[in-house]
């Protein structure tokens, strides 16, 4: 299922960002929403999505996206689960989602999460990149683009490598795709062991 771009042509216009070739920026917008999920771990605008989780010795399996709405469906190996609580992004369950020392369990489950509308940052993170990449297509993809520095007398030019070197205008950094996977991510992990 494709989700529609986090942001709009409206709001990069809303931003002063040249729309006119009207497929370069929906390719953009797409490309830089793409980016921002890939990086939260999750699709932030609202959906329903079914995930498949593994089960710890707890009480409680923390959902992979935030915030929860509702939760339609638990299906733990085969079997459906109606004896548990959402709280926050968190399924809570009075026993253990598996005993200690069981193998761990397949826990299907379908629930309704995300923003409607985006929140505004992440619209203007999106618009953001969208601008670097319509930069990006009138410099003609400039292969200075990964420039780490210049000088005139004695002329030298080097580049940025390793983690420093930027390869796309759609490439996050680091502080950025843990500040997306924290704020939006539950992570699709059993949070400890809750007694």
């Amino acid at each position: 299922m494709a989700l529609p771009p986090l942001a709009g042509t409206d709001d990069l216009t809303a931003r002063g960002i040249d729309t006119t070739n009207a497929s370069r920026v929906a390719a953009l917008l797409n490309a830089a929403s793409a980016a921002i999920r890939d990086a939260a771990g999750c699709a932030i605008s609202r959906v329903t999505a079914t995930v498949t989780l593994w089960t710890e010795p707890s009480r409680r399996i923390e959902l992979p996206a935030k915030p929860v709405h509702s939760v339609s469906s638990v299906v733990l190996d085969g079997e459906v689960v109606t004896d548990y609580k959402l709280r926050g992004s968190g399924l809570w369950l009075n026993g253990y989602w598996q005993m200690p020392g069981d193998i761990p369990g397949e826990l299907e489950v379908t629930f309704d999460s995300g923003y409607d509308p985006v929140p505004d940052d992440v619209v203007d993170l999106c618009c953001s990149l969208v601008a670097g990449g319509l930069a990006a297509a009138e410099d003609e993809y400039d292969p200075k683009r990964g420039m780490g520095y210049e000088r005139i007398d004695d002329y030298q030019y080097g580049m940025a490598t390793g983690d420093d070197e930027v390869v796309s205008p759609m490439e996050l950094p680091e502080s950025t795709r843990a500040w997306l996977r924290g704020r939006f991510a539950g992570g699709a992990a059993v949070v400890g062991t809750v007694r």
